[in-house]
């Protein structure tokens, strides 16, 4: 199909077809990566594996559920201090 100015033509209709594959991938990745915070959290707060999800407002461990967040941040420290260099920086800015 062709406008009359040529403004659609085989590349425009290949980047928009491109744009729709990226599109459903980035929606699958999304949601593999939802799944997998509902899968930490539940063995977080709950040692339990499962992907249900659940609030870490409903946990029974008492105090020690500051524990929780302190090793996630040492871990992600780790993470950036040895880890890939795209981890380091302020996020989208950078």
């Amino acid at each position: 199909m062709r406008f009359r100015d040529g403004s659609l033509d085989r590349r425009v209709s290949l980047i928009s077809l491109l744009a729709v594959v990226v599109a459903f991938a980035s929606g699958f990745i999304a949601q593999w990566l939802m799944a997998l915070i509902r899968l930490i959290t539940n063995i977080s707060f709950f040692h339990r594996v499962t992907f249900a999800a659940v609030s870490p407002s409903e946990n029974h461990l008492g105090l020690s559920v500051i524990i929780v967040p302190v090793i996630g941040g040492v871990i992600v420290g780790f993470m950036a201090r040895y880890g890939s260099k795209a981890i380091r920086g302020h996020g989208i800015p950078e």
